[in-house]
């Protein structure tokens, strides 16, 4: 009880009132920050469910958690499968003696579990694990290597030895004193099999999801950057609302990064109550450790969220739907471009040895970009023999454009990672996982499946959820709703991704009454300006943390490879860019931050 009461205490940021609720046989305790939950079953079988999430479409009526509770008492685990929605939960059963972890299909809330002790620990937060004091404090081999090649930590491996995350789309049962949890798959996007009228299910999809995720207790609000996915969301709920909708833009102060007369004219053509909240840059900076704070696992990525978030909850919001999801489902990302045309050079000098190829890549890539520096170059040109070497196979080729490292740079940073059992920056069993599932798939299916799993499961929304409970505020992605998924991965190839990069499936579906012009310009996006902050004052701090070899070396890092990596960075060298440097300090700050060590 002490334990679960710390780990409570750590996750009390995420919700209001830690509860705690206990079954009498065996002993197993629930507990939930939040004034309603556990949900004690009024029954003799003395069930117990702590439930986070929302769901969608269930047609039951009442409590979210009690329905829950009500549908897994009778159904068991196969209810699992029936949810949609985002959410994250356990369920005790004291007649089956048996409790289950469950997660949602795509990864929107994450879900954490250990044992130590013969006691299986779970929560929603890897560091509320760590206020238990009942997990040691040690650096995982496999989740440090994983993390320097990807800006992230790629499930189910977390920064933590001895801790897991249980994987979008899966299930753990554990039944005490009955040996090690089994965990099972109940969901997964493919395979790939096309329907006619796909583009027509899709569409119609598309605005039933966006009508379900609208209902809420207050008004909505919705993100409206003026690019074609939010705008998208906005104008499918449009359709379907008979009142003017509450969209917001941010305004930056940065001028390159600012798109609100983009937003504002969107808003006009869709009629909406626009509001643009600005964002100075002072402002950020002031609160920049409490961004970081937010994050649960170090990420290249999320704090910028962080930000976008808290002012919109200042601003009057606790419900905001966006428009994540339609660049990884609908081409919009230049892994749809690149990947292919490597895969096709794959299959062309595959009848080639191994050998060759990468001798081959080395000599190119010298001829490209000079001789060999103290840092070896950071970009694709600089990958370009593990490219070759890699052939045509997509989950390779994927992971060697997402790396934020060269291999020999990530083996020269963290010896001691280098030893991992990983392949291509993911551990051996998620690698040979991922490639079975996308081999069968023509490629723009695969690179999707690639980009939901990798990009989105593990990094995007794993960071959007812990950004936005701190900051107060619920995002919903009705672009990633399960009934569009489940229509989107059997339309036609052509209609959902060609010509790459412009959408056309979203602008079909919602954006034909407005201005083609307002989206045919370069994405732009929110990024931070850290490149310049980082040759300012705050690259100052930034040195002192590299500089700290004894940090260096119990966070697994190599201090000299640390300081060639800032060194090349501030001399604009080897095309290592700031979110390398980004992605080594929030893991050193972590690291130091929650006492994990690689001794």
């Amino acid at each position: 009880r002490f334990a679960l009461r710390c780990i409570l205490d750590a996750l009390r940021h995420r919700g209001s009132i830690p509860t705690i609720e206990e079954s009498t046989e065996p002993a197993v305790i629930l507990g939930r920050v939040d004034d309603r939950q556990p949900s004690r079953s009024e029954e003799p079988r003395d069930d117990l469910i702590a439930w986070g999430g929302r769901i969608y479409g269930s047609g039951a009526v009442g409590d979210p958690c009690e329905v829950v509770r009500r549908g897994l008492s009778q159904e068991g685990s196969a209810y699992v499968a029936r949810l949609e929605g985002m959410f994250a939960g356990a369920h005790w059963s004291a007649r089956e003696r048996r409790l289950l972890l469950f997660r949602d299909r795509l990864g929107f809330r994450p879900l954490y579990f250990a044992t130590s002790g013969g006691a299986l620990f779970f929560a929603s937060e890897v560091r509320s694990l760590l206020a238990s004091d009942a997990i040691p404090r040690s650096l995982d081999r496999e989740g440090l290597a994983t993390f320097l090649w990807n800006g992230f930590v790629v499930a189910p491996r977390t920064l933590v030895h001895g801790v897991s995350a249980l994987l979008p789309g899966h299930c753990l049962e554990f039944a005490p004193g009955s040996g090690e949890p089994q965990v099972r798959e109940y969901w997964r996007v493919g395979p790939y099999q096309e329907r006619p009228d796909g583009e027509t299910r899709v569409r119609d999809a598309l605005e039933q999801a966006v009508e379900r995720q609208c209902a809420t207790e207050g008004e909505p609000g919705f993100f409206l950057s003026g690019g074609i996915d939010s705008s998208a969301v906005v104008a499918l709920a449009a359709r379907r609302v008979d009142r003017p909708l509450k969209t917001f833009n941010i305004a930056f102060e940065f001028e390159e990064y600012d798109e609100t007369p983009y937003a504002e004219a969107v808003a006009r053509g869709l009629g909406t109550d626009h509001r643009t909240i600005p964002l100075t840059e002072s402002a950020m900076r002031k609160d920049l450790e409490a961004a970081l704070s937010s994050l649960d696992q170090p990420s290249v990525d999320g704090i910028n969220t962080y930000f976008v978030s808290r002012a919109v909850r200042e601003a009057g919001f606790s419900v905001a739907l966006g428009g994540t999801g339609g660049d990884d489902l609908f081409g919009g990302n230049r892994t749809f471009l690149d990947i292919p045309k490597m895969a096709v050079w794959g299959r062309r000098l595959g009848w080639l040895p191994e050998s060759v190829r990468r001798s081959g890549g080395r000599w190119i890539r010298r001829w490209k970009l000079g001789p060999t520096r103290t840092l070896p170059h950071q970009t694709r040109w600089g990958k370009l023999d593990e490219v070759l070497a890699a052939g045509a196979d997509l989950t390779p080729l994927y992971q060697l454009v997402a790396a934020k490292f060269t291999p020999e740079t990530v083996r020269r940073l963290s010896p001691w990672a280098a030893t991992a059992s990983t392949r291509y920056g993911l551990t051996t069993e998620r690698f040979s996982s991922l490639l079975a599932d996308t081999a069968p798939n023509p490629d723009l299916f695969a690179i999707a499946q690639l980009e939901l799993a990798l990009f989105l499961g593990d990094r995007l929304l794993r960071d959007i959820d812990g950004v936005t409970s701190a900051a107060g505020l619920e995002v919903r992605a009705p672009l990633l709703d399960e009934g569009v998924i489940a229509e989107w991965r059997s339309a036609s190839l052509d209609a959902m991704f060609l010509p790459l990069g412009r959408k056309e499936a979203l602008r079909r579906a919602a954006l034909s009454d407005l201005d083609p012009g307002l989206f045919d310009r370069p994405k732009a996006g929110f990024v931070m300006p850290f490149e310049r902050w980082f040759r300012g004052d705050l690259g100052e701090g930034i040195e002192a943390v590299f500089r700290d070899a004894e940090l260096c070396r119990s966070a697994g890092l190599d201090p000299t490879t640390v300081r060639l990596v800032w060194s090349a960075f501030l001399a604009n060298d080897s095309g290592v860019y700031w979110t390398r440097v980004w992605g080594l300090y929030v893991l050193l700050r972590w690291c130091r931050q929650h006492g994990v060590s690689a001794r």
